[in-house]
């Protein structure tokens, strides 16, 4: 007996000396600081500073508008929103930082809109328009309150010319966007350099921080933009009035962008992105660079989505079978990029995946 005790302990000595010896696959030697520099300065910083030039556009058009309310006026504004709801898809995945304790995606881009709540505040004339977790301020509120609070063009018209509470209320969504977007742009300057110090693979480093929001926003793509509008995980029962940009018919144009902007996110500007880490690392699934994979999968579901009749609230009740299989080529990329990279990376999946609702 003594003798198994003495043996078993020069095993665990054995063991424990091998680990110590071998390295681990968490101590990958690629400088990550390269990536958190390239995804801000190559990335972000530009997108944001030409999000918020289009933003002081949407809001002259705005004034333009609220002071004449006429078709031709209506149109460049919508035209100007358009531009400025696809930039925004590639601002969203920087959730974390500034992002998060300014909660900017719930101030910017909280959908499906609560219209009814949003008519309410429009009667009342008083609302918070800045609260983070309200369904009728934002891009959506736009959204519905340039295409959706009256069946034509002449009836909106009307409305604004003859209803000052509807003008107020553009008024006060759009600048507090601008109010938002301009701070989210003045705190990631003086938060960045923290940024890029913040090394390791521990929950709370930049890596973490990264994969976690890459995956955050790429769930919400998968579940918010086709799932649930679609009927895919609500038991068959479609709501195609939830897809993001309803109103306004740019569902699936939406849906592209925001899965471009995803792959842009893990690519980074082509020298130092998530896909360098996991070849520099050697990370493989079946013989094939996870990478390779992961980009080869984005791709696929971008043209699944290319490839559906527009607008996307048709195709949901048209074109079901084309719908599903666009879908399970947007979920399949969730295997990759929640379960292997992290794994792959040492990195904890620490966000809380609940589906979102104004209902």
């Amino acid at each position: 007996m003594k003798n198994k005790g003495f043996f078993l302990f020069l095993l665990i000595l054995l063991q424990f000396s091998c680990d110590k010896n071998n390295t681990s696959p968490c101590d990958y030697d690629y400088d990550t600081r390269l990536i958190f520099e390239d995804i801000i300065n190559n990335h972000l910083s530009p997108k944001l500073s030409n999000f918020n030039i289009q933003l002081e556009d949407l809001n002259e058009l705005k004034n333009t508008f609220i002071n004449n309310p006429n078709y031709t006026n209506l149109e460049n504004l919508r035209n100007q929103f358009i531009t400025v709801y696809h930039q925004w898809q590639y601002i969203e995945p920087f959730s974390f930082g500034p992002g998060e304790s300014l909660q900017i995606v719930k101030k910017v881009n909280n959908f499906p809109v609560n219209y009814s709540l949003l008519e309410a505040n429009i009667s009342a004339g008083t609302y918070d328009i800045n609260a983070p977790d309200n369904y009728y301020s934002g891009l959506p509120a736009i959204d519905y309150l340039l295409y959706g609070i009256a069946n034509d063009d002449n009836a909106i018209i009307d409305l604004y010319n003859n209803n000052d509470n509807y003008k107020n209320y553009l008024n006060d969504v759009v600048n507090n966007i601008v109010n938002v977007s301009t701070s989210f742009e003045n705190e990631w300057e003086t938060y960045k350099s923290t940024f890029f110090n913040n090394t390791g693979n521990a929950a709370g480093s930049s890596l973490s921080l990264m994969i976690n929001a890459f995956n955050e926003q790429y769930e919400r793509t998968k579940r918010d933009r086709l799932a649930i509008p679609s009927g895919q995980i609500t038991m068959g029962e479609t709501f195609p009035e939830k897809l993001e940009g309803y109103f306004s018919g740019i569902s699936s144009d939406l849906l592209i962008k925001s899965l471009e902007s995803s792959q842009q996110f893990f690519n980074g500007n082509g020298s130092n992105g998530l896909n360098d880490l996991l070849d520099d690392a050697n990370i493989q699934k079946d013989g094939t660079p996870l990478s390779q994979i992961i980009n080869q999968q984005f791709q696929s579901a971008i043209t699944s989505v290319q490839q559906l009749p527009k607008p996307l609230d048709q195709s949901i009740e048209l074109h079901t079978s084309e719908v599903v299989s666009a879908y399970s080529e947007i979920a399949r990329q969730v295997v990759y990029i929640k379960t292997d990279m992290p794994s792959a990376l040492c990195i904890a999946i620490t966000y809380i995946d609940n589906p979102s609702d104004s209902d």
